[in-house]
């Protein structure tokens, strides 16, 4: 006999019964700007203005899955607008731009998000929302790694590469679909201390391997699911140090290969984040007592103490 302890309760995050368009995996719908489109595209002119207000719309670095699991709403991808129901996957590749808000006129809904940090390594978080349009969104509850989360990415990229490989398209929707069903019918979650380490870590993780991106405070933040208060003190626990201090130290390292490397110093600048040459060159000599050139001519050594002493600013 199975233990209890490790029977799936798919009821515990879609009710009972089941939502049809939930039952078969089968049979979802799913929404991409790379593969053909089985959810429904329509249209909503009060939403289409909605998502021209600044802070309404966002285009994250990060790989994201979608999956509706309770009521009926619009998302626009892309400047297209779909109806979401149960049993609707959106898959949202690199920097498009898509929702970032809740409607206000969203009512009696709730998704599972998938966030894909780095290669091997994903978050995942429920949102909601009452009868009443009053948003929930729930701390990230767990963490999926490992060889599932690689080849998710790695189906993804073919994908993208080859849209009319239809073994390929099998392939992203069984790797995006194991990980969906195995987190919807989890019994319990990880322990909270746990599931915010390991949250941390990705984060870490991501800020290691992308230093060209927007990397504030609130973008990070927003990333992990927590607010920026939260999310500071957490980090600032785990790393040792805050968030800004931290991204300033792996991006004054890398600068620092790059320009060893022999890459000019406007390719380094804006490798590592930087818009302005000038900002990234005062940032830099901030950071070793040498403008970038210079620092580089003279190969001045830096120990491990120039990325312990950080300036607390982006």
């Amino acid at each position: 006999m199975t233990p209890a302890s490790t029977r799936f309760d798919f009821s515990r995050h879609l009710g009972s019964p089941v939502p049809p368009g939930l039952q078969d995996a089968d049979r979802w719908k799913w929404i991409s700007t790379f593969l053909p489109t089985q959810g429904q595209q329509t249209r909503h002119p009060r939403h289409a203005r909605w998502i021209r207000v600044r802070g309404n719309t966002h285009a994250p670095a990060h790989r994201e899955v979608m999956l509706t699991l309770r009521g009926d709403a619009i998302y626009s991808l892309e400047n297209a607008f779909y109806q979401r129901t149960p049993g609707t996957v959106i898959l949202l590749d690199h920097h498009e731009r898509r929702d970032l808000k809740g409607a206000l006129w969203k009512r009696d809904f709730s998704c599972l998000w998938l966030q894909l940090h780095g290669r091997n390594r994903l978050t995942y978080y429920f949102n909601h929302c009452d009868a009443q349009g009053r948003h929930r969104h729930e701390a990230p509850v767990g963490i999926v790694s490992g060889e599932p989360v690689q080849l998710l990415n790695e189906a993804w990229d073919h994908c993208v590469n080859h849209p009319e490989d239809p073994l390929g398209r099998s392939l992203l929707r069984s790797a995006v679909t194991g990980p969906l069903l195995t987190i919807l019918g989890r019994p319990t979650p990880a322990s909270a201390n746990h599931m915010q380490q390991e949250i941390i870590r990705s984060i870490i993780d991501y800020i290691e391997t992308h230093p060209a991106e927007k990397l504030s405070l609130h973008s990070l933040a927003r990333m992990a699911g927590y607010s920026p208060h939260h999310f500071h003190r957490l980090f600032s626990a785990y790393a040792g140090r805050t968030p800004v201090a931290f991204v300033n130290a792996v991006r004054f390292r890398r600068a620092r290969e790059l320009l060893q490397q022999g890459f000019t110093v406007e390719a380094v600048a804006e490798a590592v984040g930087f818009a302005s040459t000038s900002y990234f060159s005062d940032f830099f000599k901030h950071q070793s007592g040498f403008p970038p050139g210079a620092w580089r001519l003279a190969q001045i050594p830096t120990g491990p103490e120039a990325l312990l002493t950080q300036p607390d600013r982006l």
